[in-house]
């Protein structure tokens, strides 16, 4: 291997050491520098610091003071504030020549900035000096006299290093030269390698990121189809409650006004809706604003609430309607494996608080149905006046009922053991099984006449408290006891 040209090389390692690639890349520039069409930006630092060493010695004096000047100019950070000294001590050496002694040219100078053992540079002028000393034995020198050959005294090695010392210290050198260029190679091997993992780290939390979002949307898009299938089975199952209940005397004027209110309904739930879609627009492009923003969401669950209100009344209509026009159809056969579950939740009350427990509903439905198939399950619910039992009613919705409310009059008429009495009636025709969950005693005539008609009724309550008419008249009875109830969570049971 061709030993390299120290001078060249320990030059390079200052321009390097003290340098940023901005630095380099400007003074580059600043002498036209290229390298064989490569793009300077693309060049490396250390290829940049050893083509501007060779410019620097390759140059006369004149312009070895320009390029000083200049490498002077382009120091300024903390870092490469450590060779301001250094050049400032060249550039008093070019013009200083014999300070160090005879014969001594500026690429010796040059050699004479070494590394000392903290990592600092050699910055006085005695470590300068120094160096100086055992550079003269180690570099050629040129004769003063451009025409002769070296003198005896100047070929000689020097008088303080040994021959086999001199020959020790350049084959160190030589190897030090090689293991430093090794170095700067692999250091620039590693940072390719370390901005391409960088790059590769990047790529993944991108993909992380964006698999966690397809992620997000497919549980939106679940539980909506969820939620849709559970609003489909809830009309399906109303839809059945409205047929069975179906009045055949209805006349030409009432489906007149069914449709016209139908209709009505049907450009109201339009209207709700673009106006639905003009408030999600608007919050949409006010996100930044908070208070708008609170303003414009409880806007827009008002608006969700109303259309999904006027909707479920709509479809209700719809259902009627239908049931309405095809009031002439004969009532179907009786289904063995059809089970329909009535729940008369205002008698269950009372004897569930006074042991405090409330029913499970969800529970009670499931065990009722068994291994059968479910015709429809009607929850008859009440309201006092100035309450609120939406979110009761929500909760039997979504366990799978049909909700029916009438509101509390003290001491007025109570349509809702009629429309109970009716429903028994109604169900009973069509199906194998009725399970009546109550403890009112009027309900009792309606429960004979089922049984008569050969379907089964099976009473659901708490059998120390029905009444002993209603226990006659049904099938069986189904005891509510812990297995369908839990201990209350308010002091009168919560809702039910």
């Amino acid at each position: 291997m061709t030993p390299p040209d120290f001078r060249s090389y320990e030059f390079a390692v200052v321009l390097h050491e003290t340098l940023s690639r901005d630095r380099l890349l400007s003074l580059c520039q600043g002498f036209g520098l290229e390298f064989s069409g490569v793009r300077l930006k693309s060049v490396p630092a250390w290829d940049m610091a050893c083509a501007l060493a060779d410019v620097f010695l390759e140059s006369d004096r004149e312009d070895q003071r320009v390029f000083i000047q200049a490498l002077d100019a382009a120091t300024g950070t903390l870092r490469e504030n450590i060779s301001r000294m250094t050049v400032r001590e060249i550039e008093d050496n070019l013009s200083k020549p014999d300070k160090f002694g005879p014969g001594v040219r500026p690429g010796q100078i040059i050699y004479a900035l070494r590394m000392d053992g903290r990592g600092g540079l050699a910055r006085s002028a005695r470590s300068m000096a120094l160096a100086l000393s055992a550079a003269k034995s180690l570099i050629p020198r040129e004769s003063a006299d451009s025409g002769k050959e070296e003198s005896a005294e100047e070929a000689a090695p020097s008088k303080r290093i040994p021959p086999d010392v001199e020959e020790s210290l350049k084959t160190a050198e030589s190897d030090l030269a090689e293991l430093k260029h090794l170095l700067a190679k692999s250091f620039r091997v590693d940072a390719r390698e370390k901005q391409q993992l960088s790059e590769l780290k990047l790529t993944v939390e991108q993909l992380k990121k964006d698999v966690h979002d397809r992620d997000e949307k497919l549980s939106g898009l679940r539980a909506e189809i969820s939620r849709l299938q559970t609003d489909k089975a809830n009309l399906t199952q109303e839809l059945d409650a409205l047929r069975a209940r179906h009045d055949r005397g209805v006349s030409e004027r009432d489906l007149r006004k069914a449709e016209y209110e139908r209709e009505k309904l049907s450009e109201k739930v339009t209207k709700l809706e673009a106006d639905l879609k003009v408030r999600a627009a608007a919050e949409s492009a006010l996100k930044e604003k908070s208070e708008e923003n609170r303003r414009l969401a409880d806007s827009l669950n008002r608006v969700h609430q109303e259309a999904e209100g006027l909707r479920r009344r709509l479809d209700t209509l719809n259902a009627k309607l239908t049931e309405k026009k095809d009031g002439a159809r004969p009532p179907a056969a009786r289904d063995p494996g059809r089970v329909v579950v009535l729940l008369d939740t205002h008698s269950l009350f009372f004897p569930a608080r006074a042991r405090n427990l409330r029913i499970d509903f969800q529970a009670f439905l499931a065990a009722a149905t068994g291994n059968a198939k479910l015709g429809a399950a009607v929850a008859y619910v009440l309201e006092r006046a100035g309450s609120n039992a939406a979110a009761f009613k929500r909760a039997l919705e979504e366990f799978g009922y049909l909700v029916r409310s009438w509101t509390i009059d003290p001491g007025g008429p109570e349509p809702w053991l009629e429309a109970l009495a009716s429903d028994i009636r109604a169900y009973s025709p069509g199906s194998g099984k009725i399970v009546l969950a109550s403890h009112t005693a009027s309900l009792a005539p309606a429960v004979s006449e089922a049984v008569a008609s050969g379907c089964v009724v099976t009473l659901a309550a708490f059998p120390s408290d029905a009444p002993q008419a209603l226990k006659s008249a049904a099938s069986d009875i189904l005891p509510i006891g812990e297995t369908l109830s839990m201990p209350a969570f308010h002091k009168t049971g919560g809702a039910y």
